[in-house]
């Protein structure tokens, strides 16, 4: 598979070209209107500012994107900030994430991206094992 194909798929699956499978926005799945900058897209960069963090990708995206919150983890994991990772997972990430997951392991868009979903997903389910983390219970609404 080349680039453009990868960039292609990217773009289908994260940037909106006909329906979105798999937002990986956490106030989709979390607000009862599937709304970006819900109340918990809120409780979120209120967290990041108590932890002195502010995520400057010069894009326009709220910060409860899943990739963005994953190099949050890891700044607080290389940070030794133990509190800030449980926090972050049992509240933040882990209650909508396995759903993100979930639904872009199924999209029809790119094996490759279905594959990263199931790593991802490993990856979280040691990090949390690691950490003995336990997440918050929401509903979700996608």
């Amino acid at each position: 598979m080349d680039i453009a194909e990868l960039t292609y798929q990217f773009s289908l699956l994260f940037e909106g070209q006909g329906s979105m499978p798999a937002p990986p926005w956490g106030s989709v799945y979390l607000d009862r209107e599937n709304l970006l900058l819900g109340e918990t897209a809120q409780a979120y960069r209120q967290f990041l500012r108590a932890n002195q963090v502010e995520l400057d990708t010069d894009l326009n995206e709220p910060e409860d994107q899943f990739g963005l919150m994953i190099l949050a983890m890891a700044y607080f994991m290389e940070t030794e900030n133990d509190d800030a990772v449980v926090e972050l997972l049992g509240t933040h990430l882990l209650p909508w994430s396995g759903r993100y997951l979930e639904l872009l392991a199924e999209a029809d868009e790119s094996g490759f991206y279905r594959a990263l979903a199931v790593v991802a997903d490993e990856f979280l389910k040691e990090v949390s094992a690691a950490y003995d983390v336990t997440a918050a219970t929401h509903q979700l609404y996608r």
